[in-house]
């Protein structure tokens, strides 16, 4: 096999797991989520992967409300104005920013599931819910 077949199977390989992603937050997760809905208006309590739904689903949507705040064009006309040389300052430092943002969201998001899953005292709930909405919609910016 050759090195272009490898890396277009690879390339194929990391598409098909975005594509996986993409599909599983706006078609299965929205069907999860109106079935633990349909569980609240049972009164029956949630399981640990229902209550993670619901806050998966919570938040993306205060993450997409973020999103309406930001004015991309704006910040499309800053960063064009700049000259080359800060330009690519501004970009190198934007890619390790995300790369150390991604790695602290990691584990902010691992720990708000692992309260869910311990069903841990609902304040310390309460708290890694802010501190991981806090954080999305941080780095969505």
């Amino acid at each position: 096999m050759d090195f272009t077949c490898q890396l277009n199977q690879i390339l194929f390989f990391g598409f098909v797991i975005c594509l996986d992603s993409f599909l599983f937050l706006f078609t299965f997760l929205p069907i999860r989520f109106f079935l633990a809905l349909f569980t609240i208006a049972k009164r029956r309590r949630l399981s640990a992967s229902q209550l993670c739904d619901v806050v998966r689903v919570a938040v993306v949507a205060v993450a997409s409300c973020g999103l309406f705040l930001v004015d991309s064009a704006r910040m499309f006309h800053y960063v064009r104005g700049q000259a080359i040389i800060k330009l690519y300052v501004i970009f190198n430092g934007l890619e390790i920013l995300d790369k150390l943002f991604s790695s602290f969201g990691v584990d902010v998001l691992d720990a708000l599931f692992g309260t869910i899953a311990k069903r841990s005292h609902r304040l310390h709930l309460v708290m890694d819910y802010a501190l991981s909405t806090t954080y999305v919609c941080i780095h969505i910016v």
